[in-house]
């Protein structure tokens, strides 16, 4: 029988991670339990962790609204965008360890090069939903 999503990631990457531990423990953890079934990259440094989840089109604000986002305020394309700046920073970091892709299914590993064009061709998906609402 495998493991679920959270408990697998846990197995490999927490021995990897020697500070900054609550980003898997905590922050991955919980939003994996929040968001089940959502496809997310996951790099791993040994100063903790970068989840970057595929959320479906629905769970962005709508059309030209302005919401809270991380030091300030910013639309549903600024959302999207600071998923690519938080791909490529996780790709150019050179601590970065490991990568790992869950595609709704199944979890695996991946090259640390992978995690920006995963997280490219969601954004590519998700605004070609936008331009059909």
């Amino acid at each position: 029988m495998q493991l679920p999503i959270y408990a697998q990631l846990e197995s490999v990457c927490l021995r990897l991670i020697k500070r900054f531990r609550t980003d898997l423990l905590v922050h991955d953890q919980e939003w994996i339990d929040e968001n089940p079934f959502v496809p997310f990259v996951h790099v791993v440094r040994p100063t903790g962790t970068h989840l970057i989840g595929f959320l479906p089109a629905d769970k962005y604000p709508p059309k030209g609204e302005v919401v809270p986002h991380l030091f300030g305020h910013t639309d549903r394309e600024g959302v999207l965008r600071g998923c690519i700046q938080l791909a490529k920073c996780a790709v150019a970091d050179k601590t970065a360890i490991r990568a790992h892709y869950y595609d709704g299914c199944k979890l695996k590993r991946i090259s640390l090069s992978r995690v920006l064009e995963l997280t490219k061709e969601y954004a590519q998906r998700i605004r070609r939903e936008w331009d059909q609402e």
